[in-house]
């Protein structure tokens, strides 16, 4: 039983780690490819293409804010 405690223990000590990344680096590469969407897309009037962007801006904001919670 002293194992399943001790297993445990350190599982959350894992979990409670921050997720170590350079952020601006993550924008950087997020910022690159939307350009190339971009560019890609000619700021197409599509639905699709709109998605897409608004779902990079979100990514761009979530990393930005460190993470889904702002942690």
């Amino acid at each position: 039983m002293d194992m399943y405690y001790e297993r445990q223990a350190l599982i959350d000590r894992i979990d409670a780690q921050p997720t170590a990344y350079d952020v601006d680096e993550v924008v950087e590469q997020l910022e690159d490819r939307k350009s190339l969407m971009l560019e890609t897309f000619k700021i197409s009037e599509s639905d699709i293409d709109r998605g897409r962007i608004y779902g990079m801006d979100k990514a761009i904001e979530i990393v930005k804010g460190g993470g889904v919670d702002g942690n």
